[in-house]
């Protein structure tokens, strides 16, 4: 398959959830990522200022396309989440599910990829619904003139923070 093929699939399923969206081919050096093929190996390569950032090789074409696809679906589910926020609610929740659910109605494995990556994720770093009632907390505790740290502490222990597991 030629990068040319994988630029059209990429557009297909773009337009498919709305997007205009196209798979860059040559570096932007703004952070986003373009694709490089070479013989047979394509690559993912993330530049920014002339700096590469990251890049990834595959010999496969649809694991490529996954990539830019997943990268797509993660800021519109970013974006949703942005529109539908509930406060006393980690973002994530809304986002990691958005993600999915449009990775869904592409391809199921790339959607069971992604669901097992943020449950990794969750692992390390749990859902914390509490931090914006402990940001406000420390806030209004510091504008009643408690030291940060003390203000800090305080609200940590009214409002702590979850554990990972």
């Amino acid at each position: 398959m030629t990068l040319k093929t994988v630029q059209s699939r990429f557009r297909e399923i773009a337009e498919a959830i709305g997007s205009n969206e196209s798979l860059r081919t040559t570096a932007q050096h703004d952070g986003s990522a373009h694709a490089e093929q070479v013989g047979d190996q394509y690559f993912y390569v993330v530049t920014e200022r002339g700096s590469e950032f990251e890049r990834r090789e595959t010999s496969d074409p649809e694991e490529l396309l996954s990539w830019f696809v997943r990268d797509l679906t993660s800021v519109i589910a970013g974006d949703w989440e942005l529109k539908n926020r509930a406060k006393s609610q980690d973002s994530r929740r809304l986002r990691f599910a958005k993600h999915v659910e449009l990775l869904r109605g592409i391809n199921n494995s790339w959607a069971n990829q992604q669901q097992s990556h943020y449950q990794s994720v969750l692992l390390r770093h749990p859902f914390d619904d509490a931090s914006s009632d402990r940001v406000d907390y420390y806030v209004n505790l510091q504008k009643q003139g408690i030291e940060d740290k003390k203000a800090w502490q305080l609200a940590l222990a009214r409002f702590p923070e979850p554990k990972a597991t």
